[in-house]
């Protein structure tokens, strides 16, 4: 499932799925607000988008979609808020608490790393601050370690990182990881067994990247796999099973957002088309909701 972005300029509030074995993406009913550069997790079985950017200002507010009640429908989740208005923040979940890490306002980029408790009593709480503020990076976790790669330190491309940083959620301490190969920002990052794999991106030159780096966590090591069939900045990506899926994004050369997909099939190492969305869109985030429908 492919959630929000950004296209032509206009932030999006459409979401669409590629079911298994399908040809064409189905369209889903819209949130109720657009978001672009939006985050998004599978909590239990509801779809939990939060923040990003609406064509009125960035956002606090999050949306949930149950997958066990149809029709499928977006609706707020009002219990909490995010603690600030914020878009190109990243998120993931660790034991019911939503870890929310960097993000930019519009003005400012975050240092902070909040953990947000999704169910009662709705606590936030900020854990930490970062060595320097990030956004628009690559994030995943491990047990109950967050690791953090690339992004950027500010809202300008100039300024995008190498830098790979560990947080242990439990000790409250940071490890400087290996750092990235070269610098990039606005990445697409999944996790697959031990490894992280960051994929395109922006590079400090401006330019899009179609790279796939495969970060292994465990070993510190990394390796670079097979680059993508397009250039993509700001794209979105999932794995399923032995599969990543690449989604959209933006090709700054030609100026313009994608309506492509492609798959990487990490046993034969190979990458594929797939069907084109209905919309294209950059700055989207995407779930795997594997055997809910």
């Amino acid at each position: 499932m492919v959630i929000g972005g950004q296209n032509e300029g206009v932030n999006l509030s459409s979401a669409e799925v590629l079911y298994p074995g399908s040809q064409t993406w189905t369209v889903l009913q819209s949130m109720q607000e657009s978001r672009g550069s939006a985050a998004s997790v599978l909590y239990g079985n509801d779809v939990i988008i939060s923040g990003g950017r609406s064509n009125e200002g960035c956002s606090d507010t999050i949306e949930r979609l149950s997958l066990v009640c149809k029709p499928f429908k977006w609706i707020p989740f009002p219990a909490v808020k995010l603690p600030m208005k914020i878009c190109g923040h990243k998120v993931v979940l660790i034991n019911n608490c939503l870890y929310l890490v960097g993000g930019y306002d519009g003005e400012n980029s975050y240092k902070t790393i909040y953990s947000i408790l999704l169910q009662p009593p709705y606590t936030i709480e900020m854990k930490c601050e970062m060595p320097q503020p990030i956004c628009f990076h690559g994030l995943q976790a491990f047990e109950e370690s967050l690791f953090i790669f690339g992004g950027s330190t500010s809202s300008s491309i100039a300024k995008v990182a190498t830098t790979v940083l560990s947080y242990d959620t439990v000790n409250d301490k940071f490890t400087e990881m290996s750092p990235l190969p070269f610098a990039c920002g606005d990445v697409a990052s999944v996790r697959w067994k031990n490894n992280v794999i960051i994929l395109g991106g922006t590079a400090n030159n401006g330019m899009s990247l179609n790279t796939v780096i495969l970060y292994n966590v465990k070993g510190n090591t990394l390796k670079m796999l097979p680059s993508m069939r397009y250039a993509r900045s700001s794209c979105a990506a999932t794995v399923a099973g032995n599969k990543v899926i690449v989604m959209g994004g933006y090709d700054r050369f030609e100026k313009k957002s994608l309506d492509s997909v492609e798959c990487f099939d990490l046993d034969r190492q190979v990458w594929e088309e797939l069907p084109v969305m209905n919309e294209a869109r950059s700055e989207a985030t995407a779930v795997v909701c594997a055997g809910l429908f």
